[in-house]
């Protein structure tokens, strides 16, 4: 009997290494050769080989190289969003496949790492435990209100009613507002008025510094706000300064000075004692709206409603209309 031809699979020939892949996503991730050989547990100079390979491939850039560290160009986050994605799905297989046992049903979060913290981590075991077939798998980021580049969580936090490819649900609305320690407040005498606040330092993430822009309120924009900024004389007194909202807050924590505060992510911070707001002529200070959003191809994802249902319920809980207490 003649055999049948198979004619060639152009789809399966023309897909790039398996092992490339894998080494551009490490890259990706870690915006470094040398820490994807480290995560690997290959050479930098392999690294580097695979991603030339692909890049001689596509013939494009994939990365921006600056320095010892990388970022991804638009064609390589075109990629990146398909291939992590891609390999996250090999790996739920494999593993289902060694274990023998119905994998859990995977859903992403992306939030701040702050908000992570304080207000997801302590109520995930609630949701775990009466939805043991899902697997929460939760990603932090330094950007208060989106994902990082070339990501497409299940679900993130924003403060944006639209966002291309997810639905968004309203949660509540946030106070920004002044905070710092007890022991610092007491140290340098705040009378409760807006015009001592410059008494001491006032904390702030560095100037321009990834894509915080539109999620962190700088002091002489939040001063303008009130019609103070022309009054009071702005004076960087500390010598220490972050690119990341979370440390911000830990330097108020640790007496270091004034750092501006959202509600959802202090409260809890406040009602422990570590931080309070030492203005008491300040109500409302400032507010912005919070959604959550949700990817619109997962909309009839039996996983993903029910953990979009208890995520909004966990922030009706809070009161929205509510401040922290004056000290």
């Amino acid at each position: 009997m003649i055999s049948k031809h198979i004619n060639p699979d152009l789809t399966l020939r023309g897909l790039p290494s398996l092992h490339a892949i894998r080494a551009f996503v490490a890259a990706a991730k870690h915006q470094s050769f040398t820490r994807a050989a480290e995560s690997l547990c290959v050479t930098q100079a392999a690294i580097s080989r695979q991603i030339k390979e692909l890049e001689d491939e596509f013939k494009t850039n994939l990365f921006v190289r600056t320095g010892r560290s990388v970022t991804l160009t638009s064609a390589g986050s075109i990629l990146f969003q398909t291939a992590e994605q891609s390999l996250d799905n090999i790996s739920q297989a494999t593993e289902k496949i060694r274990s023998g046992k119905n994998h859990k049903r995977p859903v992403t979060l992306t939030c701040s790492s702050l908000l992570s913290r304080l207000f997801i981590v302590p109520r995930l075991p609630t949701f775990a435990h009466y939805n043991s077939d899902i697997e929460v798998r939760l990603k932090t980021t330094r950007n208060a209100f989106t994902p990082e580049q070339g990501t497409q969580p299940d679900f993130f936090i924003t403060n944006r009613i639209s966002v291309p490819g997810y639905i968004s649900t309203p949660l509540v609305t946030d106070n920004l507002y002044p905070v710092c320690s007890p022991n610092y407040a007491e140290e340098h005498v705040y009378d409760g008025s807006v015009k001592s606040i410059t008494s001491g330092a006032l904390l702030s993430l560095l100037n321009h510094s990834s894509e915080l822009t539109d999620e962190h309120m700088e002091w002489s924009t939040w001063l303008e706000y009130h019609k103070l900024g022309k009054d009071l004389k702005l004076e960087q007194t500390t010598n220490i300064i972050t690119d990341d909202y979370s440390t911000l807050i830990d330097f108020a924590i640790n007496h270091q000075g004034v750092a501006l505060g959202w509600h959802t992510q202090v409260a809890p911070l406040i009602a422990n004692g570590n931080l309070i707001n030492p203005f008491k002529e300040l109500s409302t200070i400032h507010e912005t709206k919070l959604y959550l959003a949700m990817k619109l191809e997962k909309i009839n994802d039996k996983a993903c409603l029910r953990f979009h249902l208890w995520f909004a319920e966990q922030f009706n809980a809070i009161d929205k209309r509510s401040l922290p207490p004056m000290s």
